[in-house]
């Protein structure tokens, strides 16, 4: 018999329909058919900006179910964790590298940079959005800007200039062999830039009637442990009820004490530009469900669902998880997770329990770090936040306390201000102390980051103009208008950047002190942190 095989047009996409035929060459007869997929035909817009699903896949599904191929290879990566129920992905080969490849111009490239060894403010394409929201959790300076295209034309676009950096799977430059001579590149720790569920496979798909091609390409080219592991990410996949707009990256794999002697079978497309963390890797396609035919009642064609758990290998697993901000609740920042379990499976839903519970999880690019926060011990600042959401244990330790200052005078400074005037607030403290106290409208309430902008809309005042760069960034901000003024309340010591800044540009500035800053009566300090960070001057004053 002939087997047609239905694939996209690209280089990548070809690749892999010759690998799969020279798996079927000795067995029978194959012939290609190339089918244009929406993706292929709109890829001068973003993908979030793309309505619908299956951007790569829809037309080849279509194509197997009317008979048109018999077989379609698709990256797996591209799949729904929904499909035709009367298809199945039944083979699943061994995966190639799983990693990401960050490729730099020689100028951008930053060995000292903090987390990507790229400058600061570099400006990186890439249009997947797990891929935007894990470089900006990572490094909030860089410059993001839209990349599609197949993946030498991606290349090319850095090598004009349009980008200073982008981000490609390693696997899909590994079995193109591309030439990015000139060009600095990197491979990413796939435990902290967490690459896409089921990244460096392929996924084989069939009808599920046709049991005898089923048969044939799980004996010439199915691998059982990479379809557990593979499931395994996709089910986290579909448990985030995510596709691909869905910012989660997730790989589960044999623990790192137990790579070493992890077996590699019928691995495709290796590299040999792998760093030495990946080496023991399988490289090769894969896919998620390489039960037969009968036994594929998964619509993603998976051998697993939630209820019933895919085949698992031998061995202790761990599961990384990336989840974006927003994802599962509306509230929650953007985490790394990390789980072991005694399979595949068990890592996976280890790994969904510690995202379901919300909060701080430990796992990131500071796992492992304990960090005090010395000042006043209040929860909720921005610091805290970014270094707990990078996977650092926080610890608030109090060395200050604040106290009143009588300002009889603040109600009446405040109805003074008129439209065009702004308030400036730079302490939650000051926020805190002008609760009850109304600012007339038209007056620009200017707050000196999301901290301080909460802590005044939990005041009954909302800021209109919120920092994010401290006192003397948020003075270059502030406007006001000709012969208008600038409430400033404050600590009665307050360091005077914002008001010197805006005297600086002839702006006036009425200072008025709502409190002041004391030692706490018993200071608060553990001398088993890793980093100490002083919050304030005031902090460094009383605690060294």
């Amino acid at each position: 018999m002939t087997v047609r095989i239905g694939t996209r047009g690209s280089d990548l996409a070809l690749w892999q329909a010759h690998w799969v035929a020279e798996q079927l060459a000795p067995e029978t007869d194959v012939e290609l058919v190339v089918i244009k997929t929406k993706g292929d035909a709109i890829d001068k817009l973003p993908l979030s900006k793309v309505e619908g699903k299956a951007f790569f896949t829809a037309e080849i599904e279509r194509a197997l179910l009317d008979s048109e191929v018999d077989l379609a290879i698709h990256s797996h990566k591209d799949l729904e964790t929904e499909c035709d129920p009367a298809l199945a992905v039944v083979a699943v080969p061994a995966r190639g590298p799983v990693q990401e490849r960050l490729l730099m111009t020689s100028a951008a490239h930053d060995p000292s940079a903090p987390l990507l060894p790229l400058a600061e403010g570099s400006k990186v394409g890439t249009s997947a959005p797990r891929r935007r929201v894990q470089l900006l959790a990572l490094r909030p300076d860089l410059e993001l800007a839209e990349l599609r295209g197949n993946v030498p034309t991606r290349v090319q676009r850095l090598r004009e200039g349009r980008y200073d950096a982008i981000v490609l799977a390693a696997a899909g430059l590994e079995r193109l062999k591309l030439d990015v001579g000139g060009l600095v590149t990197r491979d990413l720790d796939p435990g902290l830039f967490v690459p896409a569920p089921a990244q460096g496979a392929l996924a084989v798909q069939v009808r599920v009637a046709d049991t005898e091609l089923t048969a044939l390409l799980q004996r010439v080219m199915h691998d059982e442990t990479t379809l557990a592991e593979v499931s395994a990410e996709r089910w986290l996949l579909r448990r985030a009820g995510g596709g691909c707009h869905m910012p989660l990256g997730s790989l589960v794999r044999p623990a790192e004490d137990e790579q070493p002697g992890r077996a590699v079978s019928k691995a495709v497309g290796s590299g040999t530009a792998a760093m030495a963390s990946d080496a023991a890797q399988p490289a090769g396609p894969q896919t998620d469900a390489a039960a037969p035919a009968s036994e594929s009642a998964d619509p993603a064609g998976d051998a697993s669902s939630d209820d019933a758990p895919p085949a698992e290998s031998a061995g202790a697993y761990e599961a990384r998880v990336f989840l974006g901000a927003g994802h599962p609740q509306e509230a929650d920042p953007s985490r790394w997770i990390e789980a072991r379990g005694d399979t595949p499976q068990q890592a996976a839903s280890n790994a969904w329990e510690q995202i379901e519970s919300g909060g701080a999880t430990g796992a990131g690019p500071l796992s492992g770090l304990q960090i005090a926060l010395v000042g006043s011990a209040e929860g909720g600042s921005g610091i805290g936040a970014r270094l707990e959401e990078l996977g650092a244990r926080v610890r608030h330790e109090k060395v200050l306390a604040f106290r009143d200052v009588k300002a009889p005078e603040l109600p009446a400074r405040l109805a003074r201000l008129k439209p065009g005037d702004v308030l400036a607030v730079t302490s939650r403290e000051a926020a805190n102390r002008l609760s009850g106290h109304r600012v007339p409208s038209g007056v620009e309430v200017a707050a000196v980051g999301p901290g301080t902008a909460h802590a005044l809309s939990a005041s009954g005042i909302r800021a209109t103009l919120v920092g994010k760069g401290g006192a003397r960034a948020l003075a270059a901000r502030i406007e006001v208008r000709e012969g208008g003024r600038v409430l400033f309340p404050s600590a009665l010591e307050a360091r005077p950047e914002l008001p010197n800044a805006l005297r600086a540009r002839g702006i006036q500035v009425d200072p008025i002190a709502l409190y002041r800053t004391v030692a706490a009566d018993q200071p608060e300090l553990a001398e088993d942190a890793d980093v100490v960070v002083y919050m304030s001057p005031s902090s460094v004053a009383v605690a060294v």
